[in-house]
């Protein structure tokens, strides 16, 4: 797997996917409990960005819903 650490950089490096995950479970933890203790309103710590075409408008009122896939049974997560 490849990050990109930004979008202005050109820099990029090898790491393992679940080291991967791990770390971004950390940091939203972490922030999770600070934005508790400070009693932040409206925190939000992530912006996720499509670059593969987006979601198309006829899904996009069902993507929260539970269980909702476009992709088969044995590759989805939900």
């Amino acid at each position: 797997m490849t990050l990109s650490l930004s979008e202005s950089s050109d820099t990029q490096i090898e790491i393992y996917k679940n080291e991967l995950i791990q770390v971004v479970l950390n940091i939203l933890k972490n922030a999770e409990d600070n934005f508790r203790e400070r009693q932040v309103k409206d925190a939000y710590l992530i912006k996720i960005c499509d670059n593969g075409g987006g979601i198309d408008n006829k899904i996009l009122p069902k993507i929260f819903d539970p269980y909702f896939s476009t992709k088969d049974d044995k590759n989805g997560t939900g």
